[in-house]
């Protein structure tokens, strides 16, 4: 029997009632009732500063290498984001940036993204 699809989940709006937040708890049902475990991320609950290469020089933030952890495990993810001026918001922009470096072990971190497959949902809803 082949192993569960896992899956990272991310809301781009830090509002508590927002519309992103409502929209991914319906794709994180669906994608549950087909089977899959999701690791649903509240990005309220990481303190990442926006993303420059002085701060990483000076040492990873703690919250970097947790997201980072977060998402090893998983095979894909899924953000439920709203859209602002035809793209994501730098929320969300910050939070895969920040992703995407390198790893504890030295390896590059956009390795972790190459196999994996992603999909967003977003909304003309800014919130």
């Amino acid at each position: 029997m082949p192993k569960p699809l896992r899956l990272l989940a991310i809301a781009g709006s830090l509002c508590r009632d927002s519309f992103n937040r409502k929209l991914l708890k319906t794709l994180v049902r669906g994608a549950e009732e087909a089977g899959a475990g999701v690791d649903v991320i509240d990005l309220r609950e990481f303190s990442l500063p926006v993303y420059h290469a002085e701060i990483e020089a000076a040492g990873m933030p703690p919250a970097v290498h947790a997201l980072q952890a977060r998402l090893a495990p998983c095979e894909g993810l899924l953000i439920a984001t709203p859209e602002y001026n035809g793209s994501m918001p730098a929320l969300v922009q910050n939070t895969l940036d920040w992703m995407s470096q390198a790893q504890p072990d030295g390896k590059s971190g956009t390795a972790r993204f190459a196999a994996r497959d992603a999909a967003r949902c977003r909304s003309a809803v800014c919130r």
